[in-house]
């Protein structure tokens, strides 16, 4: 169980690092929201491909990947209420 969830969390984090980088507009607090759901599927769509075909894609695995992408959504937005973001080159 613990490793799943820090599979779960290195993928996210991977997946919203990546998606962060895409131009949604500058200053956009919905670009946030974008970002983290378009990796959220990324994600899902990743482990679903690997997964699907065994019959090993679970609630639980969905509750991974959601509970992580919750996660590092919720800590770029303390930071961008903080004003601490790492803003990408």
């Amino acid at each position: 169980m613990l490793v799943r969830l820090i599979g779960a969390f290195l993928l996210t984090y991977f997946a919203s690092r990546f998606t962060r980088r895409l131009p949604v507009g500058p200053g956009r607090s919905s670009g946030l929201l974008y970002a983290h759901g378009l990796a959220l599927a990324i994600a899902l769509l990743a482990v679903a491909a690997i997964k699907l075909p065994y019959g090993q894609f679970t609630l639980q695995t969905l509750g991974s990947l959601l509970a992580g992408q919750l996660f590092w959504l919720t800590l770029d937005g303390a930071r961008k209420q903080l004003g601490t973001e790492h803003k990408p080159r």
